[in-house]
């Protein structure tokens, strides 16, 4: 079983939240490990959806190394503990979800 983690909600840092209560920046949910991320609204009410496109693949895609960034991806992950409970009471996060849960597994059948 592969599980792959999906942010909704993506916005640029300059953008309105909208109706989105919880919003990140694609630099964000690559610092958390995304595999994927929806945008809407960003891209498709852009003056030119095709260059807010390449900005949030770029965004996305490339390493974080924007100290602001950074920390306002520490600031969710923070959020997210506060709300989001497990089975026993912790939130894990990894720099790689994936690998993490695919260890656990190969772990398990042995």
């Amino acid at each position: 079983m592969i599980i792959v983690t999906v942010t909704p909600g993506i916005r640029f840092a300059e953008s309105k939240a909208d109706d989105q209560t919880r919003v990140a920046t694609p630099a964000v949910a690559n610092i958390m490990g995304s595999d994927y991320i929806v945008v809407g609204r960003p891209i498709t009410e852009a003056e030119n959806s095709i260059e807010a496109y390449n900005r949030c693949k770029k965004d996305f895609t490339e390493p974080v190394t924007d100290e602001e960034e950074i920390a306002k991806a520490k600031e969710f992950i923070n959020d997210l503990k506060k709300r989001v409970k497990s089975s026993n009471d912790e939130i894990h996060t990894s720099p790689n979800p994936v690998e993490k849960s695919l260890a656990r597994t190969q772990n398990n059948k042995n």
